[in-house]
């Protein structure tokens, strides 16, 4: 809207629709609002509101969203009145008429004219009782925030209204639109919540930065195809944001570690079946077999000359007594080379091996290619998805949950030291992680899995200490209360969708509210989106400095718009008026 036609806060708050006063008791955190007659059939619960005071000398404008609204009728507590009105149902002109209506408010911005704009602000004082509170409108949102629409974006509509619910998600680096740090975000639902829907217009929002770079660990393979560049959240990113998104399957990845090999090997039952149990016997083994295997490396192995090094090793005495001291541990080890099928254990061995190698690979790549990608100094930020699920791992390769959580792990140390090298060199890495299906990799009871337990450590070291690298991560996860404590308290910005009302659920959400009981009882009524009969709706809760409408942390409620995957239009009409 062209300056000269904007309207000043005066004007628009003279033709606000009032709903309500100031009431008492108040407070600086909380607002008593006493609803109007004429506003007590309006939907009020989850709109934002605000009202206009004085505070040192200059206009304040305070904003906050109803989180509760309650009804009372002292006359009708009256156990004569009672007893009446059980019988006759009504009766005038104690019913209805007597009726009050309360809500509740806690102001989550505050704003300051300064001449003819505004700034952040707290709310210092309590304004009399009487003070009018008015709707918030699209129109007051666009002058309280017209120095920052820039940085804005909408990812939803406040809660049971169409007023877009102002949003930024600045990047993790310097400069303008940056941070100059990172930080973690978590997105909470159950199947059916809308938070892949969410999730995905996250990942929007931060790929409208041209220098931030960001990489999707995808175990399902859920975003793989939902930003498949014939998909329409795949042409936005392409067409309207100029991004280019990479994908890399379990087909395409290469490891070459060494001890990755042997501890892939050792998974399997190829020592067993050589009757080598214990671990030092196994180390041993191990060190033998790199000796006989000198002058190649990991992508060699998958091939039956390198197996045949160790295979025809295994007869050499000098090679059995640096595995076993003892000579009946030699002669068992001896005996059971003699007595095995040599194809079953080539077959076991090519099964790790194809692990390293590059041949028949559509496009090799490897977890060090994928964080040099990410991490380059000077050039393009980048988009890759890295697709771990079983469903695209190549025939005749032992891909397994083990190995998945190995890789990851592997990409994750490898990120933590490209991040620290930026770090020390006086640089951020821009980078966000997006992990779904997060507390499968960091479940907060006791774990069997030795390898799940390492990249459970593994992710919550990471969120502890690569903030300060430009290093974010972000957790999509079905359950709150089965994910990692650490990992939850160091979150700075959540979402959480339906299906957390009940159970360890709740009582995790109830730790992360802090005791705030209004917002806990607005996100326990949100409706299952699963179970709308017409227009599908996904409501969600925020919390954390994601919008400039929560200065305090209060929590906001909006619903989401409408999946980009599947309509993109309301996306891109809201975002880009197209």
């Amino acid at each position: 809207m062209p300056q000269e036609n904007k309207r000043s806060l005066d004007e628009i708050d003279a033709e606000g629709e009032r709903i309500a006063v100031v009431g008492s008791p108040s407070s600086t955190s909380e607002m008593r609002l006493d609803i109007l007659g004429t506003a007590a059939d309006k939907r009020i619960v989850g709109a934002f509101t605000y009202f206009v005071y004085q505070q040192d000398g200059f206009k304040h404008c305070a904003l906050g969203q109803v989180t509760d609204v309650k009804l009372t009728n002292v006359w009708a507590q009256d156990p004569t009145m009672r007893g009446l009105i059980r019988q006759k149902g009504r009766v005038d002109p104690i019913t209805e008429r007597q009726d009050t209506h309360v809500a509740t408010m806690s102001p989550g911005a505050v704003f300051v004219q300064n001449e003819d704009t505004f700034d952040q602000s707290i709310l210092g004082t309590v304004p009399p009782t009487g003070t009018s509170v008015k709707l918030v409108t699209g129109e007051l949102l666009d002058m309280l925030l017209a120095d920052y629409q820039e940085e804005l974006l909408y990812l939803g509509r406040i809660y049971g209204t169409q007023t877009l619910l102002p949003m930024w998600f600045r990047h993790f680096g310097r400069g303008n639109g940056g941070a100059g740090e990172a930080y973690h975000l978590g997105v909470f639902g159950k199947t059916g919540s809308g938070k892949s829907v969410l999730a995905r217009m996250i990942l929007l929002a931060y790929a409208q930065h041209e220098a931030m770079s960001i990489l999707v660990i995808d175990p399902q393979g859920e975003f793989a195809k939902t930003l498949a560049p014939e998909t329409p959240i795949g042409r936005v990113l392409r067409e309207v944001l100029g991004r280019t998104v990479r994908t890399h399957r379990a087909c395409d990845l290469v490891l070459y570690h060494w001890p990755l090999f042997w501890r892939f090997l050792t998974a399997t039952r190829f020592f067993t079946k050589l009757e080598i149990y214990r671990p030092e016997n196994i180390e041993n083994a191990t060190m033998q077999f790199k000796d006989l295997l000198r002058g190649l490396d990991t992508w060699d192995l998958a091939s039956e000359d390198a197996f045949d090094r160790v295979w025809n090793g295994l007869t050499q005495d000098d090679i059995l007594r640096r595995i076993f001291s003892g000579v009946l541990y030699q002669d068992r080890l001896r005996n059971a080379r003699m007595t095995l099928d040599r194809n079953e254990m080539l077959d076991m061995w090519m099964a790790v091996a194809q692990l390293f190698t590059r041949s028949n690979r559509p496009q090799p790549v490897t977890t060090r290619d994928i964080c040099e990608r990410l991490t380059e100094e000077g050039g393009e930020a980048s988009i890759v998805i890295l697709d771990v699920s079983e469903a695209d791992a190549p025939e005749g390769i032992a891909w397994t949950d083990e190995i998945q959580s190995i890789v990851i792990r592997t990409l994750i140390q490898e990120l933590k030291q490209a991040g620290l090298n930026e770090y020390r060199n006086d640089r951020l890495q821009n980078l966000l992680v997006i992990i779904d299906e997060a507390h499968r990799f960091a479940p907060r009871e006791h774990v069997e899995s030795e390898v799940l337990m390492e990249l459970r450590g593994e992710l919550v070291d990471a969120i502890l200490t690569t903030r300060k690298y430009g290093l974010g991560w972000a957790f999509i996860s079905q359950t709150l209360g089965s994910l990692h404590r650490d990992i939850i308290n160091q979150m700075r910005i959540y979402f959480f969708g339906y299906g957390l009302q009940w159970g360890n659920e709740l009582r995790a959400l109830r730790g992360l509210l802090g005791g705030m009981v209004e917002p806990l009882n607005l996100y326990q009524s949100f409706q299952d989106p699963e179970s709308a009969l017409r227009v599908r709706r996904y409501p969600f809760m925020a919390m954390g400095p994601v919008s400039p409408l929560s200065f305090a942390g209060y929590p906001l409620f909006f619903n989401a718009l409408s999946c980009p995957n599947e309509d993109p239009n309301e996306y891109l009409e809201v975002n880009f008026h197209e």
